[in-house]
């Protein structure tokens, strides 16, 4: 008998204890933090937080998502690695942002950074570890993060999508890599390139 078939026999055997720890064949198991839960229609319908104790779930997957790597990018069918950069600050209080409004419709947005400034190079490193598909920003972060963010992506294949707000003609745009999206408001555009995006001709400059 070959260590082959040797192992296909425990395999079988073990397979059908419960709790033995094997994954079935074209399975993995995931540690899901988040269960996001959709309508028939594909809607959003709620999210919730699971306990520790009831995190791991068996899910299919495929022989791409099982071997994907930094350059080679592929979904798990029904888990995905959503992971936040969270970083705990004991010298500069959570950023916050107050929306005023005005009579005619416009709004002001008053920004205090506070510890959205103070990430570093080793927490964006740190962040990279779980081999996100995407990389998402904005521009309420020091800019030296941003681009150091943008290009540890680029390096990796990640795709990379830039919320363009709020704008500042100073921010040095020739440093970011090549991005998927950068997405300006109208004002944002204005200020990002001249250009007063209130016509079609306009639009298309």
């Amino acid at each position: 008998m070959s260590w082959i078939t040797k192992l296909c026999n425990v395999y079988d055997a073990m397979i059908e204890k419960p709790d033995c720890g094997i994954v079935p064949v074209g399975f993995i198991e995931k540690d899901i933090g988040i269960n996001i839960v959709i309508d028939k229609n594909g809607s959003f319908s709620h999210a919730q937080r699971l306990p520790k104790e009831e995190s791991l779930f068996i899910v299919p997957t495929t022989i791409q998502a099982e071997g994907r790597s930094s350059s080679k990018i592929a979904p798990f069918p029904l888990a995905e690695q959503i992971k936040y950069l969270v970083v705990a600050d004991n010298e500069a209080p959570t950023g916050l942002a107050a929306i005023m409004v005005e009579q005619n419709g416009v709004n002001r947005i008053v920004v205090y950074p506070g510890a959205n400034m103070r990430i570093t190079p080793d927490d964006i490193d740190n962040a990279m570890t779980c081999y996100p598909d995407a990389l998402f920003m904005q521009l309420e972060i020091d800019p030296e993060a941003i681009i150091y963010a943008a290009n540890a992506a680029s390096s990796r294949g990640i795709p990379i999508f830039i919320d363009a707000g709020p704008a500042s003609k100073s921010f040095p745009l020739d440093r970011l890599p090549p991005l998927e999206v950068f997405s300006p408001n109208e004002t944002e555009t204005e200020i990002y390139t001249g250009i007063n995006p209130s016509t079609p001709d306009n639009c298309l400059r």
